[in-house]
């Protein structure tokens, strides 16, 4: 099993890379978990993140075994140890390099690392978001990559500053007695084309051509009070011409089912018209002209 073994862990993505390097088919699992089994036993945050490696597992035999890795701990008093690096999930990826790429969220950024080494050294986290997403709600991270050092990240942030699960802050009394004032969000992509580099260079999109939810959205699954008409759809892939499709949900207009479910109250920017999200699709329109797809395979370990 995975270890710490005495920790509460919380399970991103499986990966299996399908490179024709030598790393071909090697497993991948990324979680994030307490940093000691003292932290959990003691309610600690789950503020390292992990990437377990089985290069066996393609031997096709009954079992096979996992080496952990740590990717990144956030020290004590960040909002990573704060908040934890869930939020939710850490996602991973590989490339057909055999490069593989980790990214999590504070609940207010989003961070990435790589590994040049099957898993088993990771570089410093860098930033991921820029601008005016700095330091607001950032969460719902996932991550696609392809070609040599090419990763698109995406998420989900608003536009304000706040735990996305706090309604004090981001679900606010209105003085016009909508939503308006509410966290707005946004869809959000980053695309690198030197993804496994010390410091890789993102360039940031908005990936949404509307808001797409007011107020809060929940990071604790079934538990807490926050938002959770999302759920947890929201993913991103690559196609053969290296272009971002994205899938996610969407709950800025108002349920058919709100005559029934909230009588009264059936306007968009109603806060108590009946809501739940659909699905929305959106791609990348054209190729990112730097994608480089030849190279060196990842090194062993």
């Amino acid at each position: 099993s995975l270890v710490p073994t005495n920790t509460a862990n919380t399970l991103g993505q499986i990966r299996i890379d399908h490179s024709q390097c030598p790393s071909r088919g090697n497993l991948y699992q990324i979680f994030v978990a307490p940093d000691s089994a003292t932290e959990n036993n003691a309610g600690g945050p789950q503020r390292t993140v992990y990437v377990g490696v089985s290069t066996d597992a393609k031997t096709g035999l009954p079992s096979f075994t996992f080496s952990d890795h740590k990717v990144f701990t956030n020290p004590t008093g960040s909002l990573g140890a704060k908040n934890g690096a869930g939020n939710i999930f850490p996602a991973l990826a590989t490339d057909d390099l055999g490069y593989l790429y980790a990214v999590w969220s504070d609940n207010s950024n989003i961070w990435f690392s790589s590994s040049s080494n099957q898993g088993a050294a990771w570089t410093a986290p860098v930033l991921v978001n820029s601008g005016a997403t700095v330091g607001n709600a950032n969460v719902f991270p996932w991550v696609a990559a392809d070609a040599n050092g090419h990763a698109v990240v995406v998420w989900l942030g608003d536009n304000m500053p706040g735990n996305s699960n706090d309604s004090s802050k981001l679900e606010q009394t209105c003085s016009n007695g909508t939503n308006s004032c509410w966290a707005k969000w946004s869809v959000y992509a980053a695309e690198t084309v030197n993804g496994h580099s010390a410091a890789p260079a993102f360039a940031q999109y908005t990936a949404s051509d509307h808001i797409i939810h007011y107020g809060t959205v929940s990071t604790g699954g079934l538990g807490g009070n926050a938002n959770r008409n999302l759920a947890d759809f929201f993913q991103v892939a690559l196609d053969r011409q290296h272009r971002a499709n994205i899938s996610f949900a969407d709950d800025h207009v108002h349920s058919p089912l709100c005559t029934s479910q909230s009588p009264g109250h059936c306007a968009d920017n109603d806060p108590q018209s009946f809501r739940e999200g659909v699905p929305y699709f959106t791609y990348q329109l054209r190729t990112n002209p730097h994608i480089v797809t030849s190279g060196v395979c990842a090194v062993a370990p």
